[in-house]
């Protein structure tokens, strides 16, 4: 697969994500992905399939609007695409959620099979804390 494809794939996730299609985004990840988060939150450590779709399925069921996602930038190469991003999430405690990110997706078959994902604990602590 082209790295054209690669990345559409990744806006496809962030796509899904926004809109609050949980169906989309369980479709992109293959059935043995792997995701790792950063250390210092209840969310971090290396996360299974079921895992992945149930901390995305949360985010999205205790925001009271869609998630706001701006793509900084994307960049690909071979079987990788790194993306830098802020996200603005509206949440039930009357909390705004808002970070900064870089994630690194690996793709292989049209399927994302592992993502590594990097931002501030400190904002996920304060903003998330009360609801996980």
């Amino acid at each position: 697969m082209s790295i054209t494809t690669h990345k559409g794939l990744v806006y496809s996730y962030f796509e899904a994500v926004q809109a609050g299609d949980i169906e989309k985004v369980d479709r992109l990840f293959a059935a043995d992905a792997t995701q790792w988060v950063i250390p210092g939150t209840a969310f971090s450590g290396t996360l299974d399939r079921d895992q992945i779709i149930a901390g995305v399925r949360f985010l999205i069921d205790i925001a009271t609007a869609p998630i706001a996602i701006e793509i900084i930038e994307m960049t690909a190469e071979d079987n990788r695409v790194s993306v830098m991003l802020k996200s603005s999430v509206p949440l039930k405690n009357g909390k705004t959620y808002k970070n900064d990110y870089h994630m690194m997706f690996y793709v292989n078959d049209g399927l994302v099979f592992h993502l590594r994902e990097y931002f501030n604990p400190i904002a996920v602590n304060e903003s998330l804390s009360d609801l996980s």
